[in-house]
């Protein structure tokens, strides 16, 4: 197995360790970018996350959100970084408001809603 390889399913891996599933992202990408693309269906939206899941740039992205969503969870990240994360704000968000798996979850109500959700 390639080290690329390697990469991608370790970043699956922890994607799935946190309870974000690639049908729940493509769901949203669906329910998101619907209106601008015409035909978009979920199969196609499923697809194109799983191509961008490849890009090692993205792979990283991922990585390090985790790693900082764990660090803050063990609450050993520095003020403010550790407010910020364990509080939700911002950009980190996203990923507990993703935890519920696909077949329960509707685009709409998938989205984050509040700063200060904890999944």
């Amino acid at each position: 197995m390639t080290n690329e390889a390697k990469l991608e399913q370790h970043t699956l891996a922890l994607l799935t360790e946190r309870g974000v599933s690639i049908p729940a992202i493509a769901e949203l990408v669906l329910f998101l970018q619907a209106k601008f693309i015409p035909g978009l269906d979920e199969a196609t939206a499923e697809e194109s996350v799983r191509i961008v899941l490849r890009k090692r740039e993205v792979q990283n992205a991922v990585m390090t959100g985790i790693a900082l969503d764990k660090a803050a969870e063990a609450g050993s990240l520095e003020p403010p970084l550790q407010n910020i994360i364990a509080e939700d704000e911002g950009s980190m968000a996203w990923m507990r408001s993703w935890r519920l798996p696909s077949s329960t979850c509707t685009a709409p109500s998938a989205l984050p809603t509040t700063a200060t959700s904890t999944g």
